[in-house]
């Protein structure tokens, strides 16, 4: 073998081993975009599931379950729970739709924000918290504005126990509050 067979066997193993190592650096890269999506749909979830009781205390369901079947009965303390409440759906809604293109959630954020803002206008505070703290807010998409004002449009006709029956048992407390409900 001469020099010149020596040199090109030399430059074909070098890009052989510059082509697998590009390969192999694209290969971890797909691998950690990979594991950060994993990890934003895991935190999300997490934030989902922890934040009602962080926002709302221990017994924010009770509020909820004033607000839907007897409204009259709601102390200021309430007001302060539904609307931290309200806030976190908001929260939610908008994180959802920040970190859709990061995972697969099985459903569109729009159909989410929908849902979300259904189960806020099924109540008249939550009508009214719509109206005055989120539609006046200038950030808010005109995607946003038209989910709510179809909710708010929806909401009065809505039965606010079929939304909040994951929160509560009201099968049996439709009566009025007590301490079983």
């Amino acid at each position: 073998m001469n020099s010149q067979s020596i040199n090109n066997w030399i430059q074909v193993v070098t890009t052989l081993s510059v082509a697998i190592g590009v390969g192999l650096v694209l290969f971890e890269l797909r691998q950690a975009e990979q594991i950060a999506r994993t990890e934003i749909v895991s935190n999300l979830q997490r934030l989902f599931v922890e934040t009602p009781r962080a926002v709302g205390g221990e017994h924010y369901a009770e509020s909820i379950a004033k607000a839907c079947i007897d409204p009259s009965q709601l102390v200021p303390a309430d007001y302060v729970v539904l609307n931290s409440y309200f806030e976190m759906i908001q929260a939610h809604t908008n994180l959802y739709r920040s970190t859709e293109a990061h995972g697969e959630y099985g459903i569109p954020w729009e159909a989410y924000a929908r849902g979300n803002y259904s189960k806020i206008a099924s109540s008249r505070h939550g009508r009214w918290w719509l109206i005055h703290n989120i539609q006046s807010r200038d950030q808010l998409s005109p995607t946003h504005r038209r989910l709510i004002a179809a909710a708010l449009k929806k909401g009065e006709q809505e039965d606010c126990s079929e939304y909040y029956r994951e929160f509560m048992l009201l099968d049996g407390a439709r009566d009025g509050l007590s301490d079983d409900a």
